[in-house]
């Protein structure tokens, strides 16, 4: 299996595993923000080894300066299109924690058990998860 294959599985992995508490927001989006930087990182070493293997089928001669940095243009517009990828995923979420933190407060979901309400990534999407069922809204007095 490819070193590509295996860094992709991991990363892949990591993300089912994001446990992001809607009771700790500031230690929850830090966690979004190292899996967001950590993607990069790894997406970047591939990127690298990726386009040093570009280059270096690049024949010798005339053409070679031209062709290198033809792979460096195409590699460079790879690259930000991978960034911008992953950026705006993890702006989605971002997003989606904040909002699911917001309508665990309006549906009334327990926030002191367990350590409150939670977003688990899952490999069958995202959710709200306290451990708990949901509770009813108090009815007024």
């Amino acid at each position: 299996m490819s070193p590509q294959i295996v860094i992709a599985l991991a990363l892949i992995a990591a993300l089912t595993q994001l446990d992001l508490d809607c009771a700790k927001p500031e230690r929850s989006r830090a966690l979004i923000d190292y899996a967001e930087l950590s993607e990069i990182e790894q997406v970047e070493d591939i990127h690298r080894d990726e386009l040093d293997k570009a280059l270096a089928r690049c024949p010798m001669g005339a053409q070679r300066e031209a062709c290198r940095a033809e792979r460096r243009r195409e590699g460079d517009f790879d690259w930000e299109r991978k960034v911008a990828e992953i950026k705006a995923r993890y702006q989605k979420i971002h997003t989606e924690f904040e909002q699911g933190c917001r309508a665990s407060i309006v549906l009334g979901v327990p926030w002191g058990l367990g350590g409150g309400a939670r977003w688990r990534m899952r490999e069958t999407g995202r959710g709200l998860s306290s451990g708990q069922p949901a509770a009813r809204p108090a009815s007024p007095p």
